[in-house]
C-alpha cells in the first residue's frame, strides 16, 4: 500500500541571500520603481518586440505583469552589489507572466 502523508521536501536556501533579497523586494523603493517600470513599460518587452518583427498579432501581445531583473539579484556578493542589482532600471525588464516564466525555466 503506498503512503499518501509523504513529508514534503524541505527547499535548500542560501543563508542569509534569501532573507535580503526578500528584503529588497519588500521595500517602498522597490515597490515605486517597480510601478514607475509598469506604468512606463505597459506592454510586455518581448510581446511588443515579436510584434514589430511581425511574429505576433496585435490581439496576441500581453500587458506587463512582471518585472525580470536581466541580471539576477542574487548574482550580487553583498547586500550593496544586490542593491545595485535590485534598483538599476537598466538591469530591469516588462514582461508578461507567460515570458517570465519562459526566461525562468530555460535557467
Amino acid at each position: 500500500m503506498p503512503y499518501l502523508n509523504k513529508p514534503r521536501k524541505k527547499h535548500k536556501r542560501k543563508v542569509g541571500i534569501n532573507k535580503d533579497i526578500s528584503k529588497l523586494y519588500n521595500s517602498s523603493m522597490w515597490k515605486q520603481l517597480r510601478n514607475g517600470y509598469i506604468i512606463q513599460h505597459p506592454i510586455c518587452e518581448i510581446c511588443l518586440k515579436e510584434y514589430e518583427e511581425g511574429n505576433r498579432l496585435i490581439e496576441e501581445v500581453m500587458s506587463t505583469e512582471e518585472i525580470h531583473h536581466v541580471i539576477p539579484i542574487s548574482n550580487g556578493r553583498t547586500k550593496m552589489e544586490m542593491e545595485q542589482l535590485a534598483f538599476d532600471a537598466e538591469n530591469l525588464k516588462a514582461l508578461c507572466r507567460f515570458h517570465h516564466h519562459k526566461i525562468h525555466n530555460l535557467k
